[in-house]
């Protein structure tokens, strides 16, 4: 059974709120207490560290302006290099289980609050510049640090 903040049902109150609401049963949760309605997301978003790490951390919505402009990024720059395509499979591929370790650690807000501080901060102001080269070299420099901190091999 998975916690609340993974459910289809589950809304975020905003920007640094706690507060933490159902869809299904009309009421306020704690984002980390399971039910037994329990619905999984069905899209990539509920396993995906850079997602997590806003909505989680700091209660963004899932369409936040961070998270839209990297979507963009992915969607309109990055699938159309040469080697993007294979670079977003392979974080789609191991998101899932680097999200899956940071959300077993005691200190699971703390991370995705660094990765919003150190990854996704810089990234969407180079976004902004279109400095898309050096949002790149940062992505991939962060997310191989995380594959090596978290997928146990």
């Amino acid at each position: 059974m998975g916690k609340c903040y993974e459910c289809t049902f589950y809304e975020s109150g905003g920007f640094l709120s706690s507060y933490s609401y159902c869809n299904l049963h009309k009421k306020e949760v704690d984002a980390y207490s399971t039910c037994k309605d329990f619905t999984p997301r069905k899209s990539q978003d509920g396993v995906c560290f850079i997602t997590n790490a806003c909505v989680l951390s700091l209660g963004l919505p899932d369409d936040c302006e961070e998270l839209q402009l990297i979507r963009k990024y992915r969607d309109t720059y990055l699938s159309n290099i040469p080697g993007g395509k294979e670079i977003i499979d392979d974080y789609y591929k191991n998101a899932p289980l680097i999200v899956k370790e940071i959300d077993n650690s005691v200190d699971s807000i703390d991370i995705y609050k660094d990765i919003y501080e150190n990854v996704i901060k810089p990234i969407v102001k180079l976004i902004k510049l279109e400095q898309y080269e050096e949002v790149l070299k940062i992505f991939i420099s962060k997310y191989n640090e995380l594959k090596i901190k978290y997928l146990k091999k």
